[in-house]
């Protein structure tokens, strides 16, 4: 019996991943109002990815070993089906990779 209340307890201790708003960003790194002010936070994305997140986006920060990452922002609602991709800018330019195979891309259907 003591293996799971050792387990419950140890992870009581370890902080949790927060909310907050982007209130700053350079390209390369972020600053999240949280329930403080988290400055100079790089943004995780997957491989090949690169984005910098435009100013009052709702946020995820997680807090690791050496500091705190931002994991990205909350998506948008797009209308997309299940399985579908749609990659977007500030701008409003987009592609939009369909189900049946059809690329959008800015309005225009290739």
């Amino acid at each position: 019996m003591w293996l799971p209340n050792y387990i419950i307890n140890s992870n009581q201790n370890k902080p949790l991943a927060n909310r907050g708003k982007i209130s700053a960003a350079d390209g390369e790194n972020v600053s999240v109002s949280t329930f403080t002010e988290l400055r100079e936070l790089p943004v995780v994305a997957p491989y090949g990815v690169a984005y910098c997140p435009p100013v009052s986006e709702t946020s995820v920060v997680l807090p690791i070993a050496d500091g705190n990452v931002c994991l990205g922002v909350f998506a948008q609602k797009k209308e997309l089906m299940p399985g579908e991709l749609m990659l977007f800018s500030h701008g409003g330019a987009y592609i939009h990779l369909k189900n049946n195979g059809k690329v959008i891309i800015n309005g225009q259907e290739f």
